[in-house]
């Protein structure tokens, strides 16, 4: 297991790459700081990655430093304006549009059939993605509307359902 990553000097940006900082999951741990009265609690969030447990505010700048090294900025900002306007239909996401943005980047999740999203994402920023993409047509039973989702996530089998992409409930789908 790597160790704690408090601090940006810990990490060679020359070398680090986006596999390096792939987000696992999140972290936290209390930090308790002085004696009897004078004692003082705070909380440490983190990110653990496959180079260690990355502070939350390293792992940030990590990733903005490795975004932009490797040219990723239009398709970061593509990605925090998507998560911004869907924003207002997924109230339980915790974290920002901007953290989002910045952890799906890393991942490369704009690049993944299987994403429930990518057939809007790739319509708005890469609609040439979607011309050799597996494109199928169903009808879902929460909206009766057609629309398109791949057949990456058809495959992936969701017991039988799929995102719908009207409302984006998962519900049984017919294809068409």
């Amino acid at each position: 297991m790597a160790g704690r990553i408090d601090s940006i000097a810990m990490i060679n940006l020359s070398l680090v790459t986006t596999d390096d900082l792939q987000w696992k999951y999140e972290t936290g741990s209390s930090i308790a700081s002085g004696t009897g009265k004078q004692k003082t609690y705070s909380y440490r969030n983190g990110v653990e990655t496959p180079i260690g447990d990355i502070e939350f505010s390293v792992w940030c700048a990590a990733a903005e430093y490795v975004i932009k090294r490797d040219g990723l900025q239009e398709e970061q900002e593509h990605l925090q304006e998507f998560f911004s306007r869907s924003r207002s239909q997924d109230k339980c996401q915790s974290l920002s549009p901007k953290v989002l943005a910045l952890r799906f980047c890393i991942h490369g999740l704009y690049k993944d059939p299987e994403w429930v999203s990518f057939v809007p994402y790739s319509r708005k920023y890469h609609p040439e993605v979607l011309k050799s993409a597996h494109l199928v047509s169903v009808i879902t039973e929460c909206c009766q509307i057609p629309g398109d989702v791949t057949e990456e996530q058809i495959a992936r089998n969701y017991g039988g359902t799929v995102c719908c992409p009207v409302c984006g409930r998962w519900s049984p789908y017919k294809r068409i």
